[in-house]
């Protein structure tokens, strides 16, 4: 897996973020998903952190 911390794609981004929301323990996490280790698991929270206190998106026009 190549994303965030260097091991997670999206897909498995938003899995983990639902399952943490879900108050899914760490290591029922990485039990269901072994290639990643806790440091992971603490960059998805902390991104998913710094993207709701984004305050506003732009529309790009090419």
């Amino acid at each position: 897996m190549k994303g965030f911390s260097g091991k997670i794609k999206s897909p498995e981004f938003l899995r983990i973020q639902r399952l943490h929301s879900d108050n899914v323990l760490f290591q029922e996490i990485i039990n269901d998903f072994p290639a990643i280790e806790p440091e992971d698991i603490k960059a998805c929270l902390a991104y998913a952190s710094r993207l709701t206190k984004v305050k506003s998106i732009h529309k790009v026009v090419a």
